[in-house]
């Protein structure tokens, strides 16, 4: 039996409680019909919604990429589209959190805050798994930091981690290993090809590439740089906190 694989967008959510989901499902042997019968999402998020709030009263195919070249890069690119639209990453009404290229990080629930630390059905399930407590782990989900890491600590395993990677140990401090990594990127540059180099002199010559000034540091820099290490990203922007 021959089964095609149609990718496709859809939407769910939650209108009496003000929460929805935007999602895409390109997996192999996928098809509209499975949505919220034998696919339900795979998104955590939305998983532990459900097991708190039921299943959403609303479910939409919203796209569908049938029998199309490239069908899952395209379902990917529209969902990053909408996403990117919606400005899911700082509207609290979307579960995705993020628009699958950037994220806010202060918008992801940490410490007593993050889903682990809930008093839900799924968050206990996770953290009494099998195996966890009777091998005298904690019962919550923090992992030990600092001192209390397991590579801080006098064991065998410790020990043998520390000897592989310090000093000539280490695989990626060998000469030989560097040189053949030297070696790879010099010979696989597209850029050392002939011609190419005289090729992107000229296209560029000649041509004014647009430029801003950072409102931070006022540098009068190319928009590609500005756009990579200025504005937010200015290493003398000042952070002041709101109370």
């Amino acid at each position: 039996m021959k089964f095609e694989n149609i990718p496709y967008t859809y939407l769910i959510g939650w209108p009496k409680l003000g929460k929805w989901y935007y999602g895409v499902r390109y997996a192999k042997n996928c098809t509209p019909s499975d949505l919220w019968v034998t696919y339900k999402t795979s998104s955590k998020i939305v998983h532990d919604f459900v097991l708190e709030h039921g299943d959403p009263t609303v479910r939409q195919v919203r796209k569908i990429y049938k029998n199309r070249e490239n069908a899952i890069q395209l379902a990917q690119l529209w969902e990053n589209r909408v996403l990117k639209k919606l400005n899911v990453a700082k509207d609290p009404k979307w579960l995705n959190g993020h628009d699958s290229k950037s994220f806010d990080p202060n918008l992801v629930p940490k410490g007593d805050q993050h889903w682990t630390r809930q008093d839900t059905e799924r968050a206990r399930q996770w953290r009494d798994r099998s195996g966890w407590k009777s091998k005298g782990g904690p019962s919550t989900a923090t992992t030990p930091k600092g001192n209390k890491h397991w590579t801080n600590q006098k064991t065998d395993s410790a020990i043998k981690h520390h000897e592989r990677m310090n000093g000539k140990n280490n695989p990626n401090n060998l000469a030989e290993v560097k040189e053949k990594k030297s070696n790879y990127l010099k010979n696989n540059n597209p850029v050392n090809i002939p011609g190419v180099r005289e090729k992107i002199s000229k296209t560029l010559t000649g041509k004014k590439r647009p430029r801003k000034i950072c409102e931070f540091c006022n540098k009068d820099v190319a928009d590609s740089v500005y756009t990579r290490h200025h504005s937010n990203k200015c290493k003398h922007k000042i952070y002041t906190k709101i109370e």
